[in-house]
């Protein structure tokens, strides 16, 4: 064929090529074609058969004037204006087709009779690309259908090695446009750990301050609610604040659930008589604290893990007064120095309270405020500890919580000595 084609491309008419069209769907035999379009299928047979040699004499040479005919038809038809780049599909009826001509070893009379029209179409189209005219249904060869198949795919992959290297894809490509994935590598796992490692690293401070601060707004909330429980206590008992039993400073306060050496039943008379729940003196920052409904029965807590709050001790002469005068701290997040104490561990004076990570500690104050504290001194008091042991350690030169290494000694009978002096436990 010539490298250059003429400038004016010439191409057959409609009529034409459909009478074209249903010769070869007759498979080249003109007898068989409508009589509509015989006439011109009988010109064009005429035509090809001086242009093709004998397929019997030359069958290679047949088959390959045959090939160039049909792409100097493809390459003379008029091109469109735009490029369309379309991937050739088969339509589902064909692919249905050629499943099942396979499942029949290619040959067509066994495949169902709604897809044999179509099996019979595409084992022609295959029988002329391996070189061979011969149906397999009408052969009376004695091989079996297994070697029959290893004959045909050995022909086909021998037609296909003869075509020139323009012309067939190339060995690494395949025979479709498929895209190799690759396997995970060790590193791609370890750079996605690393990913998820760094976004945690990120993620898990801003993650625990939300919780942190969530934990303190509704332990805010709560103490709000007792604010309110004690508004309504005092108002039933002339200003007095919960108390069954003062301390004189021979008995002990902190033994939680002792009736009459333990400061938390005084506040546990709240929930008893219903002017507040446990929920409500629960801190929610305490995974141990009681909160659910309170028993008529009970006086007090059962242990002191179950305690969220250390409240004002009240003395045998001194009764704490709801909303008096002065403001006073009455009722804060448990205390660190009693809970180190009571686990045999050594206390620090300016500890925070646990319930809040150490962060500080909110208190509840006689005249209804609620405060967060960031220290557990206010206006020179430190709330953990009474008047005489704040004096020994000198809370003017403490910088760290250790106490200026001294080691705090609180035995549970200590109790405020003067009316305005603020001590809370348990």
């Amino acid at each position: 064929m010539p490298d250059e084609l003429p400038l004016h491309l010439h191409h057959l008419n409609q009529p034409s090529e459909t009478a074209l069209d249903a010769l070869v769907a007759a498979r080249w035999n003109a007898s068989k074609v409508p009589a509509v379009h015989a006439t011109r299928a009988a010109a064009a047979d005429a035509l090809l058969r001086h242009l093709v040699p004998p397929v019997s004499a030359h069958a290679v040479t047949a088959r390959n004037t045959l090939v160039n005919a049909v792409i100097a038809r493809v390459m003379l038809a008029p091109k469109q204006s735009v490029a369309v780049d379309v991937e050739p599909v088969l339509s589902p009826d064909d692919e249905d087709a050629i499943d099942a001509l396979f499942s029949a070893d290619g040959v067509p009379a066994r495949v169902p009779s709604s897809l044999r029209n179509r099996a019979e179409r595409i084992a022609h189209i295959g029988r002329l690309i391996a070189g061979s005219t011969t149906d397999p249904s009408r052969s009376t060869s004695s091989a079996s259908a297994d070697v029959r198949k290893r004959e045909r795919v050995d022909a086909a992959v021998a037609r296909v090695r003869a075509l020139p290297p323009l012309l067939r894809r190339s060995q690494s490509e395949g025979p479709f446009p498929f895209r190799r994935i690759s396997a995970f590598r060790l590193r791609d796992i370890a750079s996605a750990a690393a990913a998820v490692l760094i976004g945690g690293m990120v993620l898990w401070p801003m993650l625990a301050a939300g919780r942190q601060h969530a934990a303190k707004t509704l332990c805010r909330g709560r103490l709000a609610n007792v604010a309110g429980a004690m508004g309504l206590y005092g108002s039933d008992f002339d200003g007095s604040m919960p108390m069954t039993a003062g301390f004189g400073g021979s008995v002990s306060w902190w033994d939680v659930g002792v009736p009459g050496r333990s400061n938390s039943a005084n506040l546990f008379t709240l929930a008893k008589y219903d002017y507040a729940t446990l929920a409500d003196l629960a801190c929610p920052g305490n995974s141990l604290a009681a909160c659910g409904e309170c028993c008529p029965t009970a006086a007090d807590w059962k242990c002191l893990s179950e305690v969220s709050y250390s409240y004002a001790i009240p003395t045998d002469k001194c009764k704490k007064q709801w909303g008096f005068n002065k403001p006073t701290v009455v009722l804060a997040d448990g205390s660190p120095v009693v809970r180190r104490i009571r686990n045999n561990q050594r206390a620090y004076a300016l500890e925070n309270s646990a319930n809040h990570s150490g962060q500080g500690q909110s208190a509840l104050r006689s005249d209804g405020s609620v405060i967060w504290m960031t220290t557990p001194v206010v206006d020179g008091d430190n709330i953990w500890l009474p008047g005489l042991v704040e004096a020994a350690l000198e809370l003017a030169q403490q910088h760290s919580r250790s106490g200026s290494g001294q080691s705090l000694i609180i035995r549970g009978t200590e109790v405020p000595t003067r009316p305005d002096e603020v001590m809370l436990g348990p």
